[in-house]
């Protein structure tokens, strides 16, 4: 939504008015004690500048274009500065949009060409919660019945209670490592609730999935073996990963070799903490004081964790509750009795089979079945071109404006040292100069000016790159350092035409004048 406030631009021509007064003001008054004689035989000089010795070597173009060059330090070091200024900016733009990965950005987000699920399966506000919510059957067959399916496999949601067993210090660990502290009053009467084993553990809530073998090739293996969950009491333990595809220590307790120890719940117990009366069930609600709670009605077992993993985002509930874990997609249906299906994920034979998928989909999810929805490598490539464009756009304007400024003003310093120096000009030209040597000379000067500041943007890019890039990896998780010079090459050109091309242009305005009448003007 773009939204035009007109108090923008009024402020903002207030402050431009603002900085020109500012900025004029005691220039003018400077100007206003000069006397017109003064000012008509001004030449441009540096006046803090002492006189050098006169050369031994005879003088040549290049050597009166740099005298010139140096006459007003202040202006040309503005000058060259406010050029090397955009060159600096456009090249930190370039290496910035250049450095972001898409392999490691469709890595994060998309793991397969296709997922397909619930719409509120995709909506972390929503998330994936009860039967409702699973993918249809009749629908998973219409999308793989299209042609170029290569491979494809479903990730089973938990739609019922389960609990884990585990120890004090493993829970409170885990509510560390997700960012999460309590206070010992908020460690109590967390606590409270939950159920407590002959053995001082407690039961307490986990997310469970179930997962063929298609999701199972995608997920990352930091120890073990994921082709063992096909075995009835095998199980995988979901580590969280960070940005950067690391493990979150302690983001679960369980490791290979561990037994963990389940319960799917069907009812509950409410218990008063004080006096173990027993709450009715549609009390519990609104009771506000300590209570105790027990599994009235379940199921136990117990699993032998044979893998570590991590699951990437696209593949699981995208969100981190509870310590989770993975069993195979039959233990799951067998053990949990449900068989809800929370996507459905798949690869395509090739791109030309992937481009029709995704036209199908679009299609199906909008026209036909819009309470499904779907993520595709596709969607993801433009959202990063578009990511990468926005970066882009701004550093390309930021810079245009720089260099607009730039431009001006080395165009302001060529046109005002050619007029302030006509009758210099005009003297060099009745001893002898030649109206192409003055061109040259004035075109060596330009030169000057565009081969410094493109030697000072290339020193700072190469001494800025390294430290600009190393922080933006630690920002961005998918951008990989690169030096680039391109922009600064290309800036290198652009200057030389231009530092050529503007005293040329400015001469053939400022010297039409003959020598005879420049040299009188000037009496």
């Amino acid at each position: 939504v773009i939204k035009l406030h007109a108090w923008v631009f009024v402020g903002a021509a207030l402050f431009s008015l603002v900085t020109v007064f500012l900025s004029c003001n005691k220039p003018g008054r400077i100007a206003a004690k000069v006397s017109p004689v003064e000012a008509v035989r001004y030449t441009e000089a540096d006046c803090g500048r002492k006189k050098a010795k006169a050369a031994k070597k005879p003088a040549s173009l290049g050597r009166m274009a740099w005298a010139n060059v140096g006459r007003n330090r202040k202006k040309t070091v503005l000058v060259v500065i406010s050029l090397s200024l955009a060159v600096v900016l456009l090249n930190l733009t370039v290496m910035f949009a250049n450095g972001f990965d898409m392999d490691l950005y469709l890595k994060h987000f998309c793991v397969s060409d296709f997922v397909f699920a619930n719409a509120d399966y995709f909506n972390v506000q929503k998330g994936f919660h009860s039967s409702d919510e699973a993918v249809e059957d009749s629908a998973m067959q219409t999308v793989l019945a299209q042609n170029g399916v290569k491979e494809s496999g479903c990730v089973y949601g938990q739609t019922t209670r389960v609990l884990e067993k585990i120890k004090k210090k493993d829970m409170l660990a885990y509510f560390t490592s997700m960012g999460h502290t309590m206070t010992k009053e908020q460690e109590k009467g967390y606590f409270n609730w939950k159920e407590q084993a002959d053995d001082g553990s407690y039961y307490d809530d986990i997310q469970l999935y179930g997962m063929d073998a298609f999701p199972l090739q995608k997920v990352k293996v930091l120890k073990g073996d994921v082709t063992a969950l096909d075995q009835e009491n095998a199980i995988a333990a979901v580590y969280k990963q960070d940005d950067y595809d690391k493990k979150v220590d302690h983001s679960n307790w369980a490791g290979v070799g561990d037994q963990v120890t389940l319960r799917y719940v069907n009812s509950w117990k409410y218990f008063n903490a004080e006096t173990g009366k027993e709450i009715p069930e549609e009390e519990i609600d609104s009771y506000e004081g300590a209570c105790d709670v027990e599994a009235d009605d379940y199921t136990q077992k117990t699993y032998t964790v044979v893998a570590e993993i991590l699951v990437p985002s696209a593949m699981n509930c995208r969100y981190y509750g509870s310590p989770q874990f993975v069993l195979g997609s039959d233990t799951f249906i067998k053990d949990t009795g449900t068989k809800d299906v929370m996507h459905m994920m798949f690869d395509m034979k090739n791109n030309q089979s992937a481009r029709a998928m995704e036209s199908f989909l679009k299609n199906y999810t909008e026209q036909v079945e819009p309470l499904y929805s779907y993520e595709s490598k596709f969607s993801y490539e433009k959202e990063f071109d578009s990511f990468r464009g926005m970066f882009l756009l701004l550093g390309g304007v930021l810079s245009g404006v720089i260099a607009v400024v730039g431009t001006l003003n080395f165009l302001n310093a060529i046109l005002t040292g050619m007029i302030a120096r006509r009758r210099e000009f005009a003297v060099l030209q009745s001893v002898g100069m030649t109206r192409h040597q003055l061109k040259r000379m004035l075109v060596y000067e330009g030169l000057l000016y565009t081969f410094a500041a493109i030697v000072i943007s290339l020193i700072l890019v190469v001494a800025s790159e390294p430290f600009m890039g190393k922080m933006i990896e630690k920002m961005f998780w998918f951008f990989r350092f690169q030096y680039t010079i391109g922009p600064v090459v290309l800036a290198a050109l652009i200057f030389t035409v231009i530092g050529a091309g503007v005293p040329l242009v400015v001469y053939c305005v400022v010297g039409k004048q003959t020598i005879v009448e420049r040299l009188r003007e000037t009496e």
